[in-house]
């Protein structure tokens, strides 16, 4: 992993950063460009360019692309999002079942989407907050041009609360909703998976999703999750926590159930 960022670039302010991460199962590279004060007005404007491929057990996905995005803050705690994406995603190498189970979404397929959101940030410390809440929600929209036709909801919300000897005791829950039309599916791309060290933890990374009658993950259209952690700050910037997960993909097959969880504790 190579991380490099400058945050006053030419002396103007801007930021530039330049993102490398390689390993046995994919690669990622991203250059990405901000403004933070565009028109002397608190409006952050930025574009990205990125590259990325990925090697999963029964496929490989390829995707580049970019994007150009606006921020501004409002009130004294929210901040409003919108981007538009232009990229292409490559599904190739299916193997075994797969084959079979997800012969369409084998090939190319360009997307063309525009986003918005609105957050809301009271936590004292972006990276290890102790108080505090963090808010999230937002809707993409695919299907201005390009293959892909699509509507994406997303929702989080997490929240921070000191206790007794500077240990804290944090909560998120997040759920998400994806639905295609023009009697288009939702590309495999963007369909939701669960499992790995940001969601549920005792299950590998993607290790969460409805499975076909072939026994292959196809995703989900819709996904719940749920965590509660007891956190313990140790000497040196070290931290120790306890947790307890909750969540599930459904969709394709799969019926939404909130009494059918997957659960995770360490």
């Amino acid at each position: 992993t190579v991380d490099l960022t400058q945050r006053n670039f030419l002396g103007r302010g801007w930021e530039v950063a330049v993102k490398f991460r390689g390993g046995a199962r994919g690669t990622l590279g991203t250059i990405s460009f901000t403004e933070p004060w565009l028109f002397d007005q608190p409006l952050s404007a930025g574009a990205d360019l990125f590259h990325t491929r990925r090697i999963f057990d029964d496929y490989t996905q390829e995707s580049r692309g970019g994007d150009f995005r606006f921020s501004h803050p409002f009130l004294e705690f929210a901040r409003w999002y919108l981007s538009y994406r232009l990229t292409s995603d490559t599904i190739s190498d299916l193997g075994g079942e797969a084959a079979v189970s997800l012969a369409s979404e084998r090939g190319e397929r360009v997307t063309s989407a525009v986003s918005g959101s609105v957050s809301r940030d009271t936590r004292d410390n972006v990276f290890t907050p102790s108080k505090g809440n963090y808010a999230t929600i937002g809707t993409d929209v695919a299907g201005l041009g390009g293959d892909s036709k699509f509507v994406k909801f997303s929702g989080s919300m997490s929240q921070f609360v000191p206790i007794w000897f500077n240990h804290v005791l944090a909560g998120r829950a997040e759920a998400g909703y994806v639905l295609g039309y023009a009697g288009q599916e939702v590309p495999l791309f963007e369909r939701f998976f669960l499992g790995g060290p940001n969601s549920v933890r005792s299950f590998k990374f993607r290790g969460i999703s409805p499975v076909d009658e072939n026994g292959v993950k196809t995703g989900g259209t819709s996904e719940v999750l749920g965590s509660l952690e007891y956190v313990i700050p140790l000497p040196f910037n070290f931290r120790i926590a306890g947790f307890f997960d909750v969540g599930n993909v459904y969709g394709f097959g799969t019926k939404f159930d909130l009494s059918d969880l997957k659960y995770a504790a360490g």
